[in-house]
């Protein structure tokens, strides 16, 4: 289960393509901007759209440059404003 997939599952109208991230166990089914399930007409054309789905999803923003997005680097930084920084030890005494 800890690796990616991509798929079809068929359906009464067609097919849905869904691929599968490390960090989650299940399935993400493509949808549309409206958040309805996408149907494929074939097994092959389901699957072609997951996989382009989880190169977006792996070459996006938070995946490829490490970086973390600007809304959740705002949300993070407004938690951490106020508090002061963790004490730190010096280790070259215990080294000695």
């Amino acid at each position: 289960m800890n690796r990616f997939e991509v798929g079809a599952e068929p359906v009464k109208q067609g097919y849905l393509g869904w691929f599968r991230r490390v960090e989650k166990a299940r399935n993400h089914i493509l949808k549309d901007g409206r958040g309805a399930e996408i149907v494929f007409p074939s097994h092959a054309d389901a699957k072609a759209a997951a996989a382009d789905a989880l190169c977006n999803y792996l070459n996006g923003e938070l995946r490829s440059s490490g970086l973390m997005p600007a809304r959740h680097k705002a949300k993070a930084e407004a938690l951490f404003k106020d508090k002061p920084p963790a004490p730190t030890r010096d280790r070259s005494a215990e080294d000695q």
